[in-house]
Formats: structure tokens, C-alpha cells, sequence
């Protein structure tokens, strides 16, 4: 569970040791660098928050504790590596223990491209996940959109 209540016996901001639950064994391998967001009682939304904030991207150059992650990187991190949910029911996974994140819509990336992820060089219209979005496809696909649901969207003023 994401929003669980983390209690690491013993620790302080100086002494990391101490009798521990899988979660701060997790935490003190520290392997992106969230060790030092973390104060006990803490849970993983918490210690994620102040993870993505503690340095703004756009000082990117002056960062000094900084770990560069996709927001989607982010969050198979904290879900996968801490063990929050249910292990994925995919068998082609069964020996992968921090596999907790199913695909959506029989969607993968990692093997051979399926799903929704064989939409590698180019999104199509009406395609409910594309990595490669371009400022143009948002154009088109909010056109689209709009055209097929127009009380769904605000007027602008240069429509009249």
C-alpha cells in the first residue's frame, strides 16, 4: 500500500541501523538516491513527493542530489522495488519479484512490442497510449476529439 505508515526501529538521521521490515531494508539500499527524503513514519507517496520536489528540474545543472527520472520511472520504482501490491499475474514474469505493475491492455515493451507499445515511431489517432507524442499528434487528436464530442470542450474566444 502506498499510503502505509513506514516505521524503521532504531533510526535516526545518523544512525540507519536497527531492527527492520523489508520496506527499510529497501530504503537503505538507497538506489536512487530517496534515503535522504525519507523520516520515519513516512509513506511511499510522501517520500515520492519529496523526491520529484526537492530539486526543480529547470536547475537541473545546479543539482547536487538529483536523479533524473521519466514521472512513469518514478512511480514503477517506488511500486515495483518497494513491493506496495500484488505480484503481476504474468507468468512470463514469475521469477521477477519486484514485477507489480501490470500492462495495461495487454500492452509491453520490455519483449516484443504489443499492445498499445507498437506504436513506437508513430501515434495513431484514437490511441489511448503513445510514447512518442508530438505537439502536432495533440493538435490532431484534440481536434478529433473535439469534433466528436463538442460540449466536452470549452469554447476559445477567437471561436466566437
Amino acid at each position: 500500500n502506498l499510503f502505509r505508515r513506514i516505521d524503521c526501529p532504531g533510526w535516526s538521521d545518523e544512525n540507519r541501523a536497527g531492527e527492520n521490515s523489508p520496506l527499510c531494508d529497501r530504503l537503505k539500499e538507497d538506489t536512487v538516491w530517496e534515503l535522504r527524503h525519507f523520516e520515519n513514519g513516512m509513506n511511499l507517496v510522501e517520500i515520492m513527493y519529496k523526491y520529484t520536489t526537492a530539486e526543480k528540474y529547470v536547475d537541473v545543472s545546479k543539482w547536487k542530489t538529483g536523479f533524473c527520472m521519466h514521472s512513469d520511472w518514478v512511480i514503477g520504482y517506488f511500486v515495483n522495488h518497494y513491493n506496495v501490491s500484488k505480484h503481476v499475474v504474468n507468468p512470463y514474469y514469475k521469477d521477477v519479484p519486484h514485477a507489480r505493475i501490470e500492462s495495461h491492455k495487454k500492452s509491453e515493451i520490455y519483449r516484443k512490442p504489443s499492445g498499445f507499445c507498437k506504436n513506437d515511431r508513430v501515434c495513431k489517432a484514437g490511441t489511448e497510449i503513445c510514447h512518442r507524442v508530438t505537439p502536432e499528434f495533440l493538435r490532431e487528436e484534440t481536434e478529433r476529439l473535439r469534433l466528436k464530442a463538442p460540449d466536452k470542450f470549452r469554447r476559445d474566444a477567437k471561436d466566437g
